[in-house]
């Protein structure tokens, strides 16, 4: 009740919009959490790649990705330099079978982030599916060593 009080009296930009929606799903109000992402996606889906990125990312933890490709797939058309959309984007083609696309994807997160252990293990996961196990090997390797523990202390 204290949230939807704080919704109705919140102002109206994209990034408080974009905060609520996601207390929202913490609260697992999945409903509400997604218009609130619809409306934040809607106010700024090309201003900035996070509200695309986020919603794109509510859908896969929903299990619904081919929803989520088309957010995903407008935040990398505007803003290739999103790593974040990159790799979820890359997640959802390898979800959808389609490794190839995936790899393309994923080629460009591990780019833009080589410190981020999933772009790694979901490269590494397309390229086994692809058949190319010595070209997956590596980015295996970097996902566990970059998921240890050892990214924070360098």
């Amino acid at each position: 009740d204290v949230l939807r009080k704080a919704l109705k009296a919140a102002p109206n930009q994209w990034k408080i919009r974009l905060a609520i929606a996601q207390a929202l799903e913490a609260l697992v109000q999945s409903d509400e959490a997604e218009k609130e992402l619809q409306t934040t996606y809607a106010m700024c889906g090309v201003c900035d790649p996070r509200p695309g990125t986020a919603y794109g990312l509510f859908l896969i933890r929903q299990g619904r990705f081919r929803d989520a490709a088309a957010p995903l797939e407008r935040v990398v058309a505007k803003f290739p330099g999103a790593a974040d959309a990159q790799t979820h984007l890359g997640r959802v083609r390898l979800e959808l079978g389609d490794a190839q696309a995936a790899a393309a994807s994923l080629e460009k997160a591990v780019a833009l982030d080589p410190a981020s252990p999933q772009a790694h293990l979901l490269l590494a996961k397309a390229y086994a599916r692809l058949g190319r196990p010595a070209e997956a090997k590596p980015h295996f390797e970097a996902a566990a060593q970059l998921g240890d523990g050892s990214r924070a202390a360098r």
